[in-house]
């Protein structure tokens, strides 16, 4: 797909969802694999299949619905994607970020990306959260790249500032009060759809990556193209070298177990915003 046919899409779902949706959502939310029950604490909720929407990209991955879904949460209007798009599907990087341009042309002001990650610290340990405050791009890819040099504004993206301090500072503030562990890091992106060998994590610990994972990268970018206030969290799902049977299965029950935490400092978070 090329830029002006990823410009059209967006606008033919764009238009669908600006006539459906209650009103314009304050944040959007785009779960990872064992996330996906966040949605559970909408009200109000209004639900919108992926096949549903015009030209949105299909995905087939396990783990997650095919869903959008839009409701209240603390009286903030949320619009939560359910299964993001991976680069490992056969996506290119630009369609991977597709959910982030929609909830930037319906009104987004904040991104809250959710993931799964392998543990490179030797500090962490299965099940911590991570507030991510950099990231390492190792793909090889930029979703900008496939935005056309005449149409890239600005032509090289500064990229010192990825995630909103604001965001991190006070997710962290409610997690010491809710005595909640919590601990910031560095997040190195792959592409997968394989895990990492036992010498790329010994790589990765040498540049000072804390967790990594096959997503977030591309989104980021992008978010901060389009300049909305990103937030990213995410969950040790293992220690990338303590499983000889790792496996997609696992990441999701090790996730799923965090869940509540997670609802609890989003719950406060949301107080904060506007």
């Amino acid at each position: 797909m090329n830029y002006n046919d990823f410009i059209k899409s967006l606008n033919s779902c764009r238009n669908y969802l600006r006539k459906n949706l209650p009103s314009i959502p304050l944040i959007s939310f785009i779960l990872g694999s064992g996330f996906f029950s966040l949605d559970e604490e909408l009200k109000k909720k209004k639900e919108f299949s992926y096949s549903s929407l015009p030209c949105f990209p299909k995905s087939s991955i396990p783990g997650q619905e095919s869903k959008l879904v839009y409701g209240m949460w603390n009286d903030k209007e949320i619009l939560i994607f359910k299964k993001r798009l991976h680069f490992y599907e056969g996506f290119t990087p630009l369609q991977c970020t597709f959910p982030i341009w929609l909830s930037k042309e319906v009104g987004a002001k904040y991104l809250f990306l959710f993931c799964a990650s392998g543990g490179i610290n030797r500090e962490l340990n299965e099940g911590d959260i991570v507030v991510i405050r950099d990231q390492i791009n190792l793909t090889g890819q930029n979703p900008l790249r496939e935005i056309p040099v005449d149409s890239r504004n600005p032509l090289f993206l500064n990229t010192s500032s990825l995630f909103d301090n604001d965001l991190k500072e006070k997710i962290l503030k409610i997690a010491e009060e809710n005595n909640i562990r919590i601990t910031e890091g560095v997040y190195a992106g792959l592409t997968g759809p394989s895990y990492e060998t036992p010498a790329e994590v010994n790589m990765l610990s040498k540049i000072d990556a804390d967790i990594v994972g096959m997503s977030i990268v591309f989104e980021s970018i992008i978010a901060r193209y389009l300049n909305l206030k990103t937030l990213a969290l995410s969950i040790v799902a293992n220690k990338s070298t303590s499983h000889s049977e790792l496996s997609h299965e696992m990441v999701v029950e090790n996730i799923e177990k965090k869940i509540p935490s997670i609802r609890k400092l989003i719950k406060e978070l949301l107080k904060t915003l506007k």
